[in-house]
Parts: structure tokens; sequence; C-alpha cells
């Protein structure tokens, strides 16, 4: 007897992000045990004291083809700063998705929070709002 392999139903935030539902089930497809994809070919399902992943399905979540998962899968695994990465940062491979003006509003903020009255939570919020905003810099120079 062979094993049932799984089929899923994958979701993706442009090629950043990508969520898979089981492909059958009684419940409506956003009540399925959803699972994220966590980098090099792992993938996360939350518990049940956290929710599901299919809670973001509302969002900026579209349906993809099994066809398109390995590319993105490829690119999340290969993108700077890391699977998780805060979506709403400048990073320099999304430079194309930002203006000038964005840029200099956005290093404006950053500059304001990261100087010498900062009220970060942790050291390393700091960082990352330090870092962001070198890569805004780099950015706006360029």
């Amino acid at each position: 007897m062979q094993p049932v392999m799984q089929q899923w139903i994958y979701f993706a935030e442009g090629n950043e992000a990508i969520i898979r539902v089981p492909a059958t089930g009684e419940a409506d497809v956003t009540d399925r045990p959803g699972e994220r994809y966590w980098g090099s070919g792992k993938w996360f399902a939350r518990d049940p004291y956290c929710g599901n992943w299919t809670d973001a399905l509302a969002g900026r979540y579209r349906p993809v083809g099994t066809d398109e998962v390995p590319a993105i899968v490829e690119h999340i695994d290969t993108m700077v700063g890391g699977t998780f990465r805060d979506r709403w940062r400048f990073w320099e491979d999304q430079a194309h998705r930002w203006t000038l003006e964005r840029a200099r509003t956005r290093a404006a903020k950053l500059e304001a929070e990261v100087g010498p009255d900062s009220s970060h939570w942790t050291m390393q919020d700091y960082f990352d709002d330090v870092h962001e905003l070198e890569r805004l810099h780099t950015f706006i120079a360029g």
C-alpha cells in the first residue's frame, strides 16, 4: 500500500511569503490547518493556541498554482533579510517598489526615531531601524 500524498492549495504574498492549506477537508479553506514556508524546505504550522496561518489569507495573499511554488520558495530561500523580514521596511531587492519621495519620508521618520531620544523596545529593534536607514541612504544617494 502506497502512502497518500498530501495535496495542497497554495497562497502567496507576491513572492515574499507562501502559505499552503490542505486541498481537502470539511472546513472552509480559511479554517483548515495551514502552514507557512519557513525557508530551507521547512513548513511551519501554528499550534492551536496561536491560531492558524490562514487568518492572513484575507490580506494580500493570492492563490498560486503548484507550478509557481518552486520559484517562490527559491526566492524566499535567497532573499536578503531572511524569510520573515519585515515586509514594510526598505530592502535593496525591493527597491523597484519604492519612490524617492517614499524613501525620503521613511528615512526622515527613522532619523527621528534613532536619535538620542530613541525609545525602542529592544536593542534589536533599534539596530533594525539603523540598518534600514543605512539602506535608505544608499538608495537615496544612488
